[in-house]
């Protein structure tokens, strides 16, 4: 590559020549998101049972009934069955070369 002794200068600049500096500007920088993570967490309170609202008997008290039923499905079942299907099935590109 022939060399042109004529041309002189400080050459391409970048982005960053480009970008004002300011000494001004000092300090730890931009907190990251880890920065503010940890420390401790509010104590939880001890549990307590709750107080007994009425003497038995006065309130009518909750009965389970027992399960019944298929219970939940899931969208597979919903899926119809076909056993008459057959063939080659889908051929891949590999099949066609």
């Amino acid at each position: 590559v022939p060399q042109n002794p004529s041309v002189s200068g400080p050459g391409i600049t970048s982005y960053l020549d480009t970008v004002p500096q300011n000494p001004a500007v000092g300090g730890a920088g931009f907190g990251s998101y880890l920065n503010d993570v940890g420390g401790s967490a509010p104590a939880a309170e001890a549990y307590s049972p709750p107080a007994a609202s009425s003497p038995a008997g006065s309130a009518q008290e909750f009965t389970s009934t027992p399960l019944s039923g298929a219970g939940i499905g899931s969208y597979l079942d919903s899926v119809p069955q076909n056993p008459s299907v057959s063939g080659p099935g889908i051929t891949s590109y590999l099949d066609t070369v």
